[in-house]
């Protein structure tokens, strides 16, 4: 039978980190609980060796179900509190996550 894959010991408190930056954004609990899950799928979908995620915007929302404005809203706060930056290129922004939240993430 095959373990379940158990998180990385950092990742505990990397999460805690950034729930008590999310906590001191004056966020509601809607938008904390939201941008919570829109960084969740931006690690998931991070490149091997890179700081960049390999989905768009528009990707993470169509699967996590967010609308446009609810996205934007989120990826604006995760930017506010230090968690990830947005760099255009060509046409499309990508969005990156800052080397120190990547390394107490991993």
């Amino acid at each position: 039978m095959i373990e379940p894959r158990r998180p990385h010991p950092g990742f505990a408190a990397h999460r805690d980190a950034l729930q008590e930056r999310l906590l001191a954004s004056r966020a509601t609990p809607a938008e904390r609980a939201t941008a919570l899950m829109v960084f969740a799928e931006v690690l998931r979908r991070l490149g091997r060796q890179t700081h960049d995620c390999a989905g768009t915007a528009t990707e993470i929302g169509d699967r996590l179900g967010v609308d446009k404005v609810s996205m934007s809203k989120s990826l604006a706060l995760l930017e506010r509190i230090g968690a990830i930056a947005r760099v255009k290129r060509g046409r499309n922004k990508i969005i990156t996550v800052t080397p120190e939240e990547l390394t107490a993430a991993t």
